[in-house]
Protein backbone atom coordinates (compact mmCIF):
# COMPACT_ATOMS: atom_id res chain seq x y z
CA UNK A 1 0.00 0.00 0.00
CA UNK A 2 1.16 3.42 -1.09
CA UNK A 3 0.64 7.20 -0.62
CA UNK A 4 -2.45 8.58 -2.98
CA UNK A 5 -1.25 11.39 -3.85
CA UNK A 6 -0.40 11.85 -7.58
CA UNK A 7 3.41 13.06 -6.78
CA UNK A 8 3.95 10.68 -3.54
CA UNK A 9 4.91 6.74 -3.81
CA UNK A 10 5.89 6.22 -0.33
CA UNK A 11 5.01 2.81 0.81
CA UNK A 12 3.56 2.11 4.19
CA UNK A 13 5.62 0.46 6.70
CA UNK A 14 5.75 0.55 10.25
CA UNK A 15 7.74 3.63 10.89
CA UNK A 16 5.88 5.83 7.87
CA UNK A 17 2.20 5.30 8.84
CA UNK A 18 -0.43 5.98 6.60
CA UNK A 19 -3.08 8.93 7.41
CA UNK A 20 -6.80 9.20 6.29
CA UNK A 21 -8.12 12.41 5.24
CA UNK A 22 -11.66 12.65 7.03
CA UNK A 23 -12.96 14.19 4.07
CA UNK A 24 -12.35 11.81 0.94
CA UNK A 25 -11.21 9.34 3.03
CA UNK A 26 -8.03 8.40 0.77
CA UNK A 27 -4.59 7.29 2.98
CA UNK A 28 -1.75 9.41 2.59
CA UNK A 29 1.59 9.90 4.31
CA UNK A 30 1.74 12.29 6.73
CA UNK A 31 3.54 14.70 4.21
CA UNK A 32 0.51 14.96 1.88
CA UNK A 33 -2.22 14.97 4.92
CA UNK A 34 -0.69 17.93 7.23
CA UNK A 35 -3.94 20.29 6.60
CA UNK A 36 -6.70 20.44 9.27
CA UNK A 37 -10.41 21.70 7.44
CA UNK A 38 -13.66 22.61 9.13
CA UNK A 39 -16.19 19.91 8.77
CA UNK A 40 -19.12 19.19 10.18
CA UNK A 41 -20.39 15.13 11.17
CA UNK A 42 -21.48 14.10 7.28
CA UNK A 43 -17.30 15.35 6.05
CA UNK A 44 -18.92 18.56 4.47
CA UNK A 45 -16.99 22.27 5.13
CA UNK A 46 -18.47 24.21 7.47
CA UNK A 47 -16.93 27.16 9.72
CA UNK A 48 -17.48 26.28 12.76
CA UNK A 49 -16.98 22.16 12.24
CA UNK A 50 -14.32 20.62 14.11
CA UNK A 51 -10.99 20.41 12.54
CA UNK A 52 -10.02 17.24 10.86
CA UNK A 53 -6.83 16.27 9.16
CA UNK A 54 -7.00 16.48 5.53
CA UNK A 55 -5.25 15.86 2.25
CA UNK A 56 -3.58 18.52 -0.77
CA UNK A 57 -6.48 18.42 -3.07
CA UNK A 58 -9.00 18.78 -0.37
CA UNK A 59 -7.34 21.60 1.45
CA UNK A 60 -7.60 22.90 -1.84
CA UNK A 61 -11.11 22.62 -2.23
CA UNK A 62 -11.53 23.72 1.21
CA UNK A 63 -9.58 27.03 0.36
CA UNK A 64 -11.91 27.48 -3.17
CA UNK A 65 -14.90 27.32 -1.13
CA UNK A 66 -14.01 29.43 1.39
CA UNK A 67 -12.95 32.72 -0.76
CA UNK A 68 -16.41 31.76 -2.44
CA UNK A 69 -18.44 31.79 1.30
CA UNK A 70 -16.54 35.10 1.59
CA UNK A 71 -16.97 36.67 -1.48
CA UNK A 72 -21.30 35.86 -1.05
CA UNK A 73 -21.18 37.12 2.39
CA UNK A 74 -19.31 40.43 1.22
CA UNK A 75 -21.97 40.71 -1.31
CA UNK A 76 -24.86 40.26 0.73
CA UNK A 77 -23.29 42.85 2.99
CA UNK A 78 -22.65 45.65 0.60
CA UNK A 79 -26.05 44.97 -1.56
CA UNK A 80 -27.89 45.52 1.88
CA UNK A 81 -26.14 48.42 2.58
CA UNK A 82 -22.03 48.85 3.99
CA UNK A 83 -21.91 48.17 7.58
CA UNK A 84 -25.51 47.99 8.56
CA UNK A 85 -25.61 47.15 11.73
CA UNK A 86 -28.50 44.86 13.56
CA UNK A 87 -32.02 46.50 14.35
CA UNK A 88 -32.66 47.10 18.19
CA UNK A 89 -34.69 44.33 19.59
CA UNK A 90 -38.31 46.25 19.96
CA UNK A 91 -39.12 46.43 23.59
CA UNK A 92 -43.16 47.15 22.93
CA UNK A 93 -44.92 45.21 25.86
CA UNK A 94 -42.41 44.86 27.85
CA UNK A 95 -42.11 46.27 31.55
CA UNK A 96 -40.30 48.42 32.47
CA UNK A 97 -40.61 48.63 36.62
CA UNK A 98 -37.99 46.53 38.39
CA UNK A 99 -35.72 47.78 35.52
CA UNK A 100 -32.32 49.25 36.82
CA UNK A 101 -29.49 50.97 34.98
CA UNK A 102 -29.25 49.96 31.18
CA UNK A 103 -32.69 48.32 31.34
CA UNK A 104 -31.23 45.03 33.42
CA UNK A 105 -33.66 43.11 35.39
CA UNK A 106 -32.71 43.93 38.63
CA UNK A 107 -34.34 40.22 40.19
CA UNK A 108 -36.22 37.24 38.82
CA UNK A 109 -38.53 37.48 42.05
CA UNK A 110 -39.26 41.59 40.54
CA UNK A 111 -40.73 39.65 37.42
CA UNK A 112 -42.95 37.19 38.78
CA UNK A 113 -46.55 37.42 39.84
CA UNK A 114 -46.77 37.80 43.76
CA UNK A 115 -49.22 34.51 43.46
CA UNK A 116 -46.10 31.91 41.84
CA UNK A 117 -45.75 28.86 43.86
CA UNK A 118 -42.10 28.21 43.99
CA UNK A 119 -43.02 24.11 44.19
CA UNK A 120 -39.74 22.17 43.52
CA UNK A 121 -41.56 19.28 41.49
Amino acid sequence: MECNSPVCDKKFTFFERRHHCRRCGNIFCAEHSTHAIPLDQHARFHPQGSKNRACDSCFNDYRAWEVARVSRSNSSTSRDGAGAQQPPTPTVGVPSKGLGPGGIVGSLAQSLPRDWSWSTF
